[in-house]
């Protein structure tokens, strides 16, 4: 009795203090509809196919919510019981039955007394891991929770040899760990495994390992069929998602035992981490500090021989261990990690997330606490000091506090707390609906909600709307072609062009109404500004204004605003327009009237701008079937537009705007190791590449690289220092400092000349060198830089040179300095330009070499064909 007592009074306390993060309010975890609509979410969670979000998509593990989490919110909404109460009591759940069933899994093994197993299960419930993960995305929780309760039976059966009646209630605890991330459910499997592998040889451990394989099978067959489904027909999102590289960098065997290794952790912004709880776990010198000191007692406590069921202890330890530091690559890495990264990017993708298996190390060392716990405790008593037990206590008092911080200073809850969806994104869910004639583009776009309001990372209307709808996210469940549509039009709105392009994009895509959303935070999201979305589309020929929601905002009137040249205009909170003769859902056309199109859906924009397109239905080469007409209707082939729209270049998928390189050449090597290195609709064989003509221009970084700190520019790659125009610059990255970046012009004749002239750009962040390493054919030599107004001149070798590399070896501001600029370097040899080869549309025709002007797209005519390229960067 005084046992249970304890357990209700501990569990008591760990709930008011989760009722304690941000009282009243709604926190973002997991999902939205939750909160907003469970039940809706529910039942479009019964279908693979969801034919309104995305104009369609193919949900992710959508089903996974159907127990147990979605029918707990589910319940709470229907009696009535307020969003965040529900919130808070489905936390402090997770939080209880982790307590309870670490306390009882210790009591059933033999491990500990009856204290130190309930500060075991405090210890285990208190965790950094569950600390991380409770707040934010509790569904990645709940397996973790319910860990102990999956072993628990298995270790009262083989006691009684009762093997079907523990697999079935082994089962019954992996059925409750739910699918919404099936890989954190597996990952929870091992620990029942390994301890009934480590049981004596024999029949009876044959037996138990066959009655729980099937019970697990039968508790994962709901979810596992859907996701064999879900694998056939989506789209490649683990090819978009965070790579092995972001995921295994944390990963290192001080962060993996203490239990900081979810990268996401790690991540702040200019605003600071949205996981408030996981940032302080891992930044914060003293709970790092108190938390390696918990893990310590745990492994002290494996290292003890008299540990009962050492042996399963020490090996799930192990093999947690092994399996969460597979392919971190740094110090002590294993010597398999870039194989282990090279697995995490290809066939073990869906395991990329490799965190997730820590609670194969959290519950052994847990288990192991409760027995180090009375060990210590008995060897301080025979120390001969009264005062040592009460500095002993206060000692472990003040670790547990600091491992507890998150929970005890309110942060566990992530940032962007909110009392409720506005009301006004429900009526512009309710005007769509009563429309209900069209489809709907969400704009600008962000990877997450993030508004004035409150951050609830997922669109509003996605619980709300009742028509189809879209919007460009962080990854959107949609077709490679589909993501690059998107892009463009998001482009086009961060630029404020508007025009026939942006029309015609709008009008194809079947997009009827934009929802332009004013209230979201456009400088903490990094996205388009307000100002330049209205300007894009009042300038676009078909859309107008149709209606206004909510109150004004901007303008100068929120609190903190950063004054922005007066860029920051009023507005009313959502804003609809809508868009004239934009195609239906379905429509049929004669194959006569189809136009044969290379490259890819965001050329069609260019193609308006430059009056060239066709009145019919486009097909894009790469989406031409083997069995394509060679006639059609008698007159012949169709009329075939060629565009360099469909460009070899890398994309950073971290990102939703300015996310891509400039055009690459053929052999241009990929800065990032992603997956895969674009949203690619068809192959590379489709693919326009830069070409230089009369040389080649190199460099060590430039902000056009992809992945490149606060997004790239394509106008200040290393081309842009010999363009002629000094509206463009060159730039090395801004990751690093200067000294020891490079540009350097190859030449494909000898050059002959005394001097090559050299122009400098000091940017906001950027160094300034005042020494510089020039280096020829004939050899290398220093040139001070006194002025930084003068033209540098650079002096070339008497019987020429084919290249001429300009390095920087020391800086005004002593390197710390991100950048090096160059505006305009004068090589004597004929002037570098990057043109782009569209590759032939059919076996007969060749390539073709187009430029466009700086700012202007171009378009050719080649006999009944058209060629269009956009401005080259």
């Amino acid at each position: 009795m005084k046992e249970r007592l304890r357990l209700v009074a501990v569990c008591s306390v760990l709930t008011g203090l989760i009722f304690l993060q941000e009282p009243g309010l709604v926190v973002t975890d997991t999902k939205l509809d939750l909160t907003v609509d469970p039940v809706g979410w529910l039942s479009a969670a019964l279908h693979l196919w969801e034919p309104q979000g995305w104009l369609g998509q193919v949900q992710n593990q959508a089903y996974g919510y159907l127990f147990p989490m979605g029918p707990f919110f589910a319940l709470g909404d229907g009696l009535g019981i307020p969003d965040w109460v529900v919130q808070r009591l489905w936390a402090s759940l997770l939080m209880s039955v982790a307590v309870v069933g670490v306390t009882k899994l210790a009591q059933r093994l033999g491990i500990g007394t009856p204290n130190s197993r309930l500060a075991a299960g405090v210890l285990f419930a208190l965790s950094p891991r569950f600390l991380t993960t409770l707040g934010p995305i509790s569904a990645e929780t709940l397996p973790m929770a319910l860990a102990p309760w999956i072993v628990l039976p298995l270790v009262t059966g083989t006691m009684r040899g009762r093997e079907r009646a523990a697999a079935a209630r082994s089962g019954l605890a992996v059925l409750a760990c739910g699918a919404v991330n099936a890989a954190a459910t597996v990952a929870v499997l091992p620990l029942a495994a390994l301890y009934l592998l480590t049981r004596e040889r024999g029949r009876l451990r044959l037996r138990f390992l066959l009655a729980w394989s099937a019970a697990v099978v039968a508790a994962c067959v709901w979810w596992a069929v859907p996701l064999v489904l879900l694998g056939a027909v989506s789209p490649p999102f683990l090819d978009w998602i965070e790579s092995a590289r972001v995921t295994t960098l944390p990963t290192s065997l001080v962060e993996t035992v203490r239990g900081t290794s979810h990268w996401v952790a790690f991540s702040a912004g200019e605003s600071g981490p949205f996981w408030r709880g996981g940032w302080l776990l891992v930044t914060s010198p003293v709970v790092v500090l108190d938390t390696l000191l918990i893990a310590s007692l745990g492994i002290f406590g494996l290292t003890r021989r008299d540990l009962p069921e050492r042996r399963w202890l020490v090996l799930s330890m192990l093999v947690g261990l092994v399996a969460v530091t597979f392919g971190h690559v740094g110090p002590l890495a294993a010597p398999w990690a870039a194989w282990a990264q090279e697995l995490l990017d290809g066939p073990l993708a869906p395991f990329r997330n490799i965190h997730k298996f820590d609670p194969m190390l959290r519950l052994p060392l847990a288990l192991a606490s409760a027995h180090a716990l009375p060990l210590l405790v008995r060897v301080l008593r025979r120390i001969d000091a009264p005062a040592l037990p009460a500095l002993a206590g206060s000692l472990a008092a003040l670790v547990l506090f600091g491992a507890a911080s998150p929970l005890l200073t309110g942060v566990l809850a992530p940032r962007g707390a909110f009392s409720e969806v506005p009301g006004y994104w429900k009526d512009t869910a309710n005007w769509l609906e009563t429309r209900g004639d069209g489809s709907a583009i969400v704009v600008p776009g962000s990877s997450f909600g993030t508004f004035y309001w409150g951050d609830p990372r997922d669109e509003p209307l996605q619980p709300l709307a009742g028509t189809p709808w879209t919007v460009r996210d962080a990854v959107p469940l949609a077709p490679a072609g589909t993501i690059r549509l998107l892009d463009e039009i998001d482009r086009r709105l961060a630029r404020g062009q508007g025009g026939e392009g942006l029309s015609a994009l709008l009008r194809r895509a079947g997009l009827r109404y934009v929802v332009v959303r004013n209230d979201l935070d456009y400088a903490r999201a990094d996205v388009a500004r307000p100002v330049l979305v209205h300007q894009a589309l009042t300038s676009s020929p078909g859309v107008r204004r149709a209606v206004g929601f909510g109150g004004v905002v901007g303008g100068g009137s929120r609190p903190g605003l950063r004054v922005d040249a007066g860029l920051d205009l009023p507005y009313r909170a959502v804003e609809i327009f809508e868009v004239a003769g934009a195609a239906p859902r379905v429509s049929a056309a004669t194959l006569a009237s189809a136009v044969v199109m290379s490259g890819g859906p965001e050329s069609i924009g260019a193609l308006a701008d430059a009056g060239n397109i066709p009145g019919g239905p486009i097909v894009l080469t790469g989406d031409l079937p083997e069995t394509w007409p060679e006639t059609w209707s008698g007159r012949g082939p169709p009329m075939n537009i060629r565009t360099d729209g469909y460009r070899r270049r890398e994309v950073d998928f971290g990102r939703v705007n300015d996310n891509a390189s400039a055009a690459l050449t053929v052999s241009e090597p990929l800065r990032l190791n992603n997956p895969a290195r674009d949203y690619l609709p068809f192959s590379d064989a489709f693919s326009t590449v830069a070409r230089p003509l009369g040389g080649n221009v190199t460099a060590s970084s430039s902000l056009s690289d992809a992945g490149t700190a606060g997004g790239t520019r394509p106008e200040r790659q290393a081309g842009a220092a010999i363009d002629g125009d000094f509206t463009t610059s060159w730039s090395s990255s801004e990751q690093g400092g200067a000294v020891g970046q490079w540009l350097q012009v190859s030449s494909s004749t000898l050059v002959r000349a005394s001097s090559a002239q050299l122009v400098l750009r000091r940017d906001a962040f950027g160094s300034f060198p005042t020494l510089l390493s020039v280096s020829t054919d004939s050899g290398t030599a220093d040139v001070a830089v006194a002025d930084p107004d003068a033209v540098v001149s650079l002096p070339l070798p008497v019987v020429g040179t084919r290249s001429l590399r300009v390095a920087v070896k020391e800086t005004s501001d002593g390197g710390s300095g991100f950048a090096f600029v160059v505006s305009e370097l004068s090589f004597a040899a004929p002037r570098l330009q990057r043109s782009l080869v569209v590759p032939p549309s059919d076996q007969s025709a060749d390539q073709i070499i187009l430029t466009a002007e700086r700012g202007r797209d171009a378009c050719v005519e080649v006999g009944r064909r058209a060629l269009c390229a956009e401005a080259l960067e």
